[in-house]
């Protein structure tokens, strides 16, 4: 994104105020918000594997059976940040 959205400040009535959220919090916010789109090649990968295995079935079962590849396939990804402090 060109522009940063100041998640500090929140118009409420007609004046600024601050918000009052932990950094851990803020944090999240931030990532959510200034994160660009991305585009899953998993996921297109999965499709094509299916959609070619299973041509001759209805497209219902095609999507279902994509969706089954993908989630078979699919590789989960742990982020070094942690958002939720354990207990």
């Amino acid at each position: 994104m060109d522009k940063n959205i100041d998640l500090n400040a929140v118009e409420t009535w007609g004046r600024l105020q601050k918000r009052k959220y932990s950094d851990r919090v803020k944090a999240g916010v931030d990532r959510v918000i200034n994160t660009r789109p991305e585009f899953d090649l998993e996921r297109c990968y999965a499709e094509m594997k299916a959609f070619s295995q299973y041509k001759d079935e209805p497209r219902v079962i095609q999507r279902a059976r994509a969706f089954e590849t993908f989630l078979r396939d699919k590789t989960i990804y742990i982020e070094p940040v942690h958002y939720f402090k354990p207990y």
